[in-house]
């Protein structure tokens, strides 16, 4: 195996441990503390509204200095920094702040990291869902040794915050493994890249992008919180986010080898329609263990959902914007999408319940897909 690509992959396979922890236990540990799930959600959306500003300008300051590595050493070290002081605090209005500096810092890591493979990559034989399997497979066993260790009280969820700690050491480690890359050898120009994110087609696309995105957000930041209501207790917790990391791995390696075969626009389309049925198969058996065997429709959901779009973008993106284009995709993505799933979803579970939150998300699932189907037709005719 190439030496580059192996340390891009044990460095993707890292971090992707510290997601594990974010999305699976944060959500628990700010419920030890007290926080009302209205607290809860707009604590998880400080994350998507850092990330409005936060993936943009790093993915600028990318392109505009052609290089990748240098940018997430630098925020790596923002997150263990921010992460420190975040041990120490208790109250809601001091969280907000820290958390907000938090995020600032790690959610450009995704797109950046997403970046850097497209670029090492290219002119290869190798796939990204090739690099992006390493990710589902430390987020998966992360998930599941947090869950074991806290289940036999080896650690608790108080230690949440250490452990996310220890995972970015790691990763930090590991990053200076990585070889750097350039999206090409001129640098960027500003106006070139307005031009880029003015085309229709790109802004109808992120509209599309970002509703079916909402939908998504709402499981990632609430199911945790869900199956607990249920009555759910930490490792099954773990094994719920286990089955659906470990269910991205079959659907990667079919989208790795059958993806240039299939229309983008279509496959998304039956990702949202996958939503839906998820979310309604959620709501009408309301048991924890059929709740976490039905994480499994992960794999056609966020599976199909995240590379295909990647995929669909890397034909409207040119190669000198490749980190701006990713970065105002993580924006959508994971920035105005996650405020709608965090702060509205939060509200809706405090207010209606989680029937209602579910039911919300399944129905912009069917409106995605009707947008992405209807979209494929025009672009055919």
């Amino acid at each position: 195996m190439n030496r580059s690509h192996f340390a891009l992959r044990i460095f993707i396979f890292s971090f992707f441990t510290t997601i594990s922890i974010l999305l699976a236990f944060f959500s628990l540990y700010l419920e030890s503390k007290g926080f009302t799930k209205t607290q809860i959600g707009t604590i998880l959306a400080l994350g998507p509204v850092s990330g409005i500003f936060s993936n943009m300008i790093w993915g600028i300051v990318s392109d505009r200095f052609r290089t990748i590595k240098k940018i997430l050493i630098f925020l790596l070290i923002g997150q263990m920094i921010t992460a420190f002081f975040i041990l120490k605090l208790e109250s809601f209005s001091s969280l907000v702040i820290v958390m907000f500096l938090f995020y600032f810092f790690q959610q450009p890591m995704i797109p950046l990291s997403d970046s850097l493979t497209l670029l090492t990559i290219r002119n290869t034989n190798k796939s990204y869902t090739s690099f992006r399997l390493w990710g589902s497979t430390g987020f998966a066993l992360a998930a599941l040794a947090f869950g074991i260790l806290e289940y036999f009280s080896i650690i608790q969820i108080k230690n949440t915050i250490s452990l996310l700690l220890l995972t970015l050491i790691v990763s930090f480690f590991f990053v200076f493994f990585v070889k750097d890359q350039q999206g090409s050898q001129s640098k960027m120009n500003f106006s070139g890249l307005v031009n880029v994110v003015r085309s229709k087609k790109l802004i109808f696309f992120m509209v599309l992008v970002f509703i079916l995105a909402a939908s998504h957000k709402v499981n990632d930041n609430f199911l945790s919180l869900y199956l607990s209501e249920l009555g759910a207790n930490k490792i099954m917790i773990s094994v719920a986010f286990l089955f659906a990391a470990l269910s991205e791995i079959p659907i990667f390696m079919l989208l790795s080898k059958y993806s240039n075969k299939v229309k983008e626009l279509p496959l998304l389309a039956f990702a949202g329609i996958a939503y839906f049925i998820k979310y309604v198969l959620m709501v009408l058996f309301q048991d924890p263990y059929i709740v976490i065997v039905v994480q499994l429709l992960h794999s056609i959901t966020f599976g199909i959902f995240f590379i295909t779009s990647i995929q669909y973008l890397t034909t409207i993106i040119p190669d000198a914007y490749r980190s701006s284009g990713q970065a105002l995709h993580a924006i959508v993505w994971s920035g105005l999408a996650g405020i709608l799933g965090g702060i509205m979803g939060g509200f809706i579970y405090d207010t209606y319940g989680s029937t209602t939150l579910y039911i919300a998300a399944g129905v912009l699932g069917v409106v995605a897909a009707a947008g992405f189907f209807i979209t494929h037709l025009i672009e055919e005719a």
